[in-house]
């Protein structure tokens, strides 16, 4: 039998690597404004007020914490959202655009053949970061 949930915002099957703090354990929607807010630049303060009930039992320093450690999970999620996006903006350019259809395979083979790359690539520095961290 999977584990059950400890709280109504966590999901029944739990991710070892999954944050466990007073945020992480917020709904994603409640997570999302947070973390768009704290992209905007909103004061800490203003947050907690912006967000309601959903953050009253938060603090100055629950925000900190989360902006050195979820928030920035949450910004890379972005940063490989927006490469995917404009990946696939190319491709859709490459095929409109392609005098022929082996040209614009060709050149959708070079666009597909880059995901792997900058995944790779991404994980690679975040490995090296967490290692660095346990040093």
């Amino acid at each position: 039998m999977p584990p059950q949930p400890v709280s109504p915002h966590e999901p029944a099957l739990t991710n070892p690597d999954r944050r466990t703090g007073k945020i992480a354990l917020l709904p994603r929607s409640t997570r999302d404004q947070l973390n768009t807010m704290l992209l905007d630049g909103v004061p800490y303060a203003d947050i907690i007020s912006r967000l309601g009930p959903d953050a009253r039992h938060l603090t100055e320093r629950n925000l900190s914490a989360w902006k050195t450690g979820g928030y920035q999970d949450w910004l890379r999620e972005l940063r490989l959202t927006e490469a995917i996006h404009a990946k696939y903006e190319l491709a859709q350019s490459i095929i409109r655009t392609a005098p022929n259809n082996n040209t614009a395979n060709q050149a959708l083979l070079r666009v597909i053949a880059t995901n792997p790359c900058h995944f790779l690539a991404e994980e690679t520095i975040r490995i090296i970061q967490e290692q660095l961290e346990l040093m």
